[in-house]
Parts: structure tokens; C-alpha cells; sequence
């Protein structure tokens, strides 16, 4: 399932074989960390077949220098990621897929858990994901129980305060 987070196979390039004719009109985008998220939603729909194979045919060698190591820009990951999502967003909505809401509150969790780690977003940056929650939050906030609107409110009120109450009293989990 395409909106399956736990289905790495679906939103990564590795693993995958393609007839040559697929990427004439379709390109990885230049500059972008985990690029092959940005293309995988449309590879889904340009192919005719999909034919999945369990056998471990793919290693994987990751150097210190890679886009999944520490030192590679994390501002950067965390935008592209967001905006990776978005795109397969749009997509899925354009083609009529009828579980968007639940990739919309993915994408409230991924804006949340960029708050989680003490310091780690410069206020420029918390500014711009600040908007990024408040806007998404209104778009799928009619499709929540009040107790979940509250939690998500909460949040979007203060990401601190909302992360002291978890650590303080364990009750808000989203998840």
C-alpha cells in the first residue's frame, strides 16, 4: 500500500527495476535529499505491472559522507522530506486516492517529531513549519475525535508545552 509508512519497498528507488521507457518524461529532482521519494507516487502509476519479489537481492553500504549520514544538512532533509510528502500528497488527491487524510496527519507527525529534539530547529525554520502545521491542521481537523483535535491543538498552540505534558504525564501519544 503507497500510504503504508512502514513500507519502505514502496517510497525508496532501491530494489526496483524499470523499462527504460518510464524515465523518458521523469526525472529525479537535482539537489534533493531522498530524491526517490519525489518520483516514486507517479513510477506507481506509469507502470502497467508490479511484480514484488521477497528475496534479499540488494545490499545496502552506507558512507560516512552519504545523505543518510549525521554530517549531510539536516535542515535540508527536513524540507525535502516535507516537501517530498506534499508532492505525494497532491498526486495521490489528483488521482482520486481515498486515503489522503491519513498521509495529511503523517505529515502532521513528521512537522511534530522535527519539534521533539530540544534545539534542533533554528526559529527561522520553526516559524516555517509553525505555518506548515497550523495550515494542514485546518485542512483535516474535521476528520478527528475532539480528544485528538485537543491533542493536535495542543501542539499547535506550543510544541513545547505539548511535549512537557508528554513527558510529564504520558497521556498525549498521537501514535
Amino acid at each position: 500500500e503507497i500510504g503504508d509508512k512502514n513500507n519502505v519497498k514502496l517510497i525508496t528507488a532501491w530494489g526496483k527495476l524499470y523499462h527504460r521507457s518510464i524515465w523518458k518524461n521523469l526525472r529525479y529532482p537535482v539537489g534533493k535529499i531522498h530524491e526517490d521519494e519525489f518520483v516514486v507516487t507517479e513510477l506507481m502509476f506509469l507502470v502497467e505491472k508490479t511484480v514484488f519479489v521477497e528475496a534479499a537481492l540488494y545490499y545496502y553500504l552506507q558512507r560516512e559522507n552519504s545523505i543518510m549520514s549525521e554530517k549531510t544538512n539536516s535542515t535540508q532533509k527536513r524540507r525535502d522530506s516535507l516537501e517530498a510528502l506534499e508532492l505525494r500528497i497532491q498526486r495521490l488527491e489528483a488521482y482520486g486516492w481515498d486515503r489522503i487524510v491519513e498521509l495529511k496527519v503523517r505529515m502532521l507527525g513528521l512537522i511534530m517529531s522535527f519539534f521533539a529534539e530540544k534545539g534542533l530547529l533554528e526559529s527561522e525554520e520553526q516559524s516555517f513549519y509553525r505555518r506548515k502545521y497550523k495550515e494542514l491542521f485546518q485542512n483535516v481537523k474535521n476528520n478527528f475525535s475532539l480528544k485528538q483535535k485537543i491533542r493536535y491543538e495542543l501542539f499547535g498552540f506550543s510544541p513545547r508545552l505539548y511535549y512537557f505534558v508528554i513527558q510529564k504525564y504520558g497521556c498525549l501519544a498521537l501514535y
